[in-house]
């Protein structure tokens, strides 16, 4: 990824090493992931099965974009997208379970649709 002491001016060993070790068990827990979306292609609806496999790719590029120091402005987007997909997992999976009312998102953040000025294009 970088070299071991760091990037000078961007940041030193104990931060690369501190990022690191974080990617390797964001890719562990994406390693797991795929594991339940291989459970969900098994028992769960096409919907069910297209939205949860839309989710773990969104996840596997955000982070690559983190492991290959993206632009803020993309990794954010991704974020986003990431976002958009696991409500779209969630909706399709309430669908299937025939659970009545709205689906409540897990987090109270504001919405940003990719390429906005909130995401600083």
């Amino acid at each position: 990824m970088t070299p071991d002491d760091g990037l000078p001016g961007l940041f030193d060993e104990t931060t690369r090493e501190i990022i690191v070790d974080d990617l390797e068990a964001a890719f562990k827990r994406l390693d797991k992931l795929e594991e339940a979306a291989a459970e969900i292609a098994l028992v769960g609806t096409p919907e069910e099965v297209r939205t949860a496999t839309e989710l773990h790719d969104a996840l596997w590029t955000v982070v690559s974009l983190l492991e290959t120091y993206a632009p803020f402005d993309d990794a954010a987007d991704a974020v986003e997208r990431c976002r958009t997909a696991r409500d779209r997992f969630a909706e399709a999976a309430r669908s299937g379970l025939r659970t009545d009312g709205q689906t409540v998102s897990i987090d109270r953040r504001p919405r940003a649709e990719p390429g906005s000025a909130t995401t600083g294009r």
